[in-house]
């Protein structure tokens, strides 16, 4: 059974939202793995942006339609740069010469009775009369 704080429940009735923020324990994580792989912390650059949409979403009423638009909230792109990324793009790729491709074998899977290796392992004796018959092959 899942308990909820009264008052969470009761903003939840009068139809606020409440934000569940990002705890300190989760900010010690963020920390501990950012030093771990030897990286910036990646929460630190977008902390602020977080603590704005939580003021933001908890102005916004349940009970009416959303108003904030999510595109306050995106990275913004400079004129003329195109998309904003920390890679360095790829080289042009060539395109792939058809020729070095093997087309695979297609073996005729039919043996000399008439019947595929299946066939002729799984079918009884009379199985097999029908389905040499059912292919216009009498084999008496």
């Amino acid at each position: 059974m899942y308990l909820i704080e009264e008052i969470f429940l009761k903003r939840l009735l009068r139809g606020k939202f409440n934000a569940f923020e990002i705890t300190d324990g989760i900010e010690e994580r963020f920390e501990r793995n950012a030093e771990k792989g030897g990286i910036e912390n990646p929460l630190i650059p977008v902390e602020s942006l977080i603590k704005q949409m939580v003021k933001d979403f908890e102005k916004q009423s349940l009970d009416s339609p959303l108003q904030l638009n999510i595109e306050n909230y995106l990275p913004r792109l400079i004129e003329g740069q195109g998309q904003q990324s920390s890679m360095t793009p790829l080289p042009p790729t060539p395109m792939p010469n058809p020729g070095s491709f093997q087309t695979p074998v297609q073996e005729n899977p039919m043996m000399a009775s008439g019947l595929t290796p299946m066939e002729e392992s799984y079918l009884s004796p009379s199985e097999k009369q029908i389905r040499l018959r059912s292919r216009g092959i009498n084999n008496a």
